[in-house]
């Protein structure tokens, strides 16, 4: 193995694999460790070394439970500690000046790392980008609320706002374009970048956002926040306003505290660790911030895939456990807690989903007011504003899961062959691999700034508006624009912020 060596602004050399004309530099430290006094605060630069730091193999990420899904998906061999504030750079030209794409992960704000082999950025940095692939604070070592503390509830975040100031400061050096930056992520990765279009600290350290299957609606008021924590301290045995307690829990403890809160009993949508609204970071809901105008100039991609929620109850069961009687119930329950009339949401959906059992069509509600309409109300508001938005429909189908959650990253990142894909994807046919390449090639000319990010052998991929609503759908037997997909289903919801317009109390 060769290496080269790169000498990065205010810490020192960093010695990763040389490729070509390029590089690949892995577990990059960008922040210091998180333990002791750096656990529950804001993060700090790494102390400066002296002697080229080895980034030829993956750093430590984030503490975690461990996820059966996600072991079977690729993530694996993983070595977690709070040393976890580390980055992966692809460089395809140290000398060039290229797009930067900054990646955030996704795992519910609770799993993942930036050194899952689906982000290998390898092939989207042959397109002629230097990829960054960022690791941050998880769970409640990343969103806890901690009373009187600095960065309470948004620690992950800000994790997340140091790595892209580090960016701006040191990219250059690995052949990137500071002025030239898109922060990319899916799922929570996505919510968070949905935060940071709201974040005043985060204003101008990226230019362009791509969002799938992710947007502004996941941040906890405070007082949910609260309840959060209570629960947690009462699972580790301390008080959830003490910090100097919760420093000196062990890992183990903080882990063992997290698991015992669970995913689906508190009205978050699987989701008890999200930012947490009123800190400086998030000072007010993201999406009325970006309604304010908060990130005009910021050009957006953001879509999701058609069947989403398909995927989560292979994480919660009772997702599926849903007979005819209780859909109607609790179709009738949003229904009237947004004032509509009480059968108006399934007849907005029978015409396509009519004849489904009835677990298939709460998870295509489900799929509605978690991931699509909010995607659809950010895209509205960024669209006012005059920035040019691009709005996708992932609808290619595994064998299995149909066109579900997380099915579109190996596809975006083009990177079928990595481990795990086929538990996912099902058959690598040519068919399956031409569009791998297409959406790859998408989202680099997207990032690139062309005024047309579409593939060279698809339709012109118009500008989202609300009059046409111009949606580019991705799928192996062929990608093509549809306008207004599924309109009486999305006109259902129009005037409603989707998962915070309702009861909270409403069963999911």
């Amino acid at each position: 193995m060769t290496t080269t060596t790169v000498r990065t602004t205010g810490h020192g050399p960093v010695a990763g694999r040389a490729e070509g004309d390029g590089g690949v530099f892995l577990g990059v430290p960008y922040g210091a460790p998180t333990d002791g006094a750096g656990r529950f605060a804001p993060p700090r630069p790494p102390e400066p070394w002296s002697e080229p730091f080895d980034c030829t193999r993956p750093g430590p990420s984030a503490p975690q439970n461990p996820s059966i899904l996600e072991t079977a998906l690729g993530m694996h061999g993983m070595t977690y500690t709070e040393d976890c504030l580390r980055l992966n750079v692809f460089s395809p030209d140290l000398d060039g000046s290229a797009p930067v794409m900054v990646w955030l992960h996704g795992g519910g704000f609770e799993t993942g790392t930036a050194s899952m082999s689906w982000y290998d950025g390898r092939s989207l940095a042959r397109r002629g980008v230097v990829v960054v692939a960022v690791g941050y604070r998880l769970g409640a070592l990343g969103y806890l609320r901690v009373p009187g503390a600095d960065g309470s509830g948004c620690f992950g975040l800000l994790d997340q706002i140091a790595a892209l100031e580090w960016v701006r400061d040191n990219v250059a050096a690995f052949g990137g374009d500071p002025d030239r930056v898109t922060v990319f992520g899916e799922s929570a990765g996505a919510m968070s970048i949905g935060a940071l279009l709201g974040a005043p600290t985060a204003s101008g350290l990226f230019h362009r956002a791509i969002l799938q299957s992710g947007s502004t609606h996941n941040v906890h008021s405070d007082a949910h926040a609260g309840t959060v924590a209570g629960r947690f301290a009462a699972a580790a045995g301390v008080a959830p306003d003490d910090l100097d307690a919760l420093r000196a829990l062990s890992l183990d403890d903080v882990l063992a505290a997290q698991g015992a809160i669970g995913r689906d009993d508190d009205g978050s949508f699987g989701l008890p660790w999200q930012p947490v609204l009123g800190s400086d970071a998030v000072p007010g809901r993201p999406l009325e911030a970006v309604r304010a105008g908060a990130a005009a100039g910021v050009d957006l991609l953001v879509g999701t895939t058609l069947d989403e929620m398909k995927l989560f109850p292979l994480i919660s069961p009772g997702l599926a456990e849903v007979d005819a009687e209780t859909l109607r119930a609790r179709a009738e329950a949003y229904s009237t807690s947004a004032g509509r009339e009480p059968g108006s949401l399934l007849a907005a959906y029978d015409a396509r989903t009519g004849a489904l059992p009835a677990p298939d069509r709460w998870l295509d509600l489900l799929t509605d007011l978690v991931f699509r309409i909010p995607a659809i109300r950010l895209a509205e508001a960024q669209a006012r504003h005059g920035a040019r938005v691009r709005m996708y429909l992932f609808a290619e189908r595994s064998d299995l899961l149909g066109s579900c959650h997380a099915l579109d990253l190996p596809y975006t990142w083009d990177n079928l062959d990595a481990p795990g894909t086929e538990v996912l994807v099902g058959a690598l046919t040519d068919e399956r691999r031409r569009l791998a390449r297409q959406m790859g090639d998408a989202w680099t000319s997207f990032a690139a700034g062309a005024d047309d990010p579409g593939p060279d052998d698809v339709p012109e991929w118009p500008a989202y508006d609300e009059g046409r609503r111009a949606t580019m759908r991705f799928a192996a037997a062929g990608v093509d624009v549809v306008d207004d997909p599924m309109a009486s289903e999305r006109a259902w919801w129009d005037g409603l912020d989707a998962g915070v317009s309702f009861d909270s109390s409403i069963p999911v």
